[in-house]
């Protein structure tokens, strides 16, 4: 069950030639599905859906849209859309666990204050000065407790779509450019080798 709210507003200038779209927007799941790992003492494994929990979603859309070039022989055709997005789990439901892992070796979490599948992990150890401890295996050494590192998904997004039309409409080009940022991506990589004992090159 959802419930949003929504206030923005559209301007159009210079003759319908440039666009402006803003919206602004607040939204609440309730009993939302989550993925929650089944007991190992019940003999299973893998994870079930359940209706638990409350999330918060807000942020902010705008959309610029306009022709640049309006010629007989050249028309250029923009349009850049810049987004923004907090996401945050209220609750995981009364009873539940309070945190829920999810992800390769457990390294996202649901955990109330924070984003929905935020990444959590060991933090290594560093000396005063910054650099970090080793063992007496050339392993960096990390501290005992998960902490919070960020969010899973993009916090910030843009992108701009260009339409080039020639040759009275007979040739067009299309170019489209995307950016998410805000967010991390996990080195799974790095994190196998360290939990197995290896070294990682």
């Amino acid at each position: 069950k959802g419930e949003e709210i929504e206030v923005g507003f559209d301007a159009s200038l210079l003759d319908n030639n440039l666009g402006l779209e803003v919206t602004y927007y607040s939204s609440r799941t309730k009993d939302a599905l989550i993925s929650v790992p089944v007991p190992a003492s019940s003999g299973w494994v893998g994870t079930v859906l359940r209706n638990i929990g409350e999330i918060a979603n807000s942020g902010l859309e705008v959309a610029i849209f306009g022709s640049p070039i309006r010629t007989p022989s050249l028309t250029w055709d923009a349009t850049l859309t810049l987004s923004t997005n907090s996401n945050e789990v209220i609750s995981l439901g009364e009873g539940a666990r309070d945190t829920i892992p999810v992800g390769y070796r457990n390294s996202q979490r649901h955990v109330a204050g924070y984003p929905l599948a935020g990444y959590w992990t060991q933090v290594p150890v560093r000396n005063a000065d910054g650099s970090l401890v080793f063992d007496a295996d050339g392993l960096v050494v990390y501290e005992d407790n998960m902490k919070y590192i960020g969010p899973s998904a993009p916090t910030r997004e843009a992108s701009l779509t260009n339409t080039f039309t020639l040759l009275d409409g007979n040739l067009q080009f299309y170019v489209f450019m995307d950016y998410k940022g805000g967010h991390y991506l996990f080195n799974m990589a790095r994190q196998t080798a360290h939990l197995d004992g290896v070294s990682y090159e």
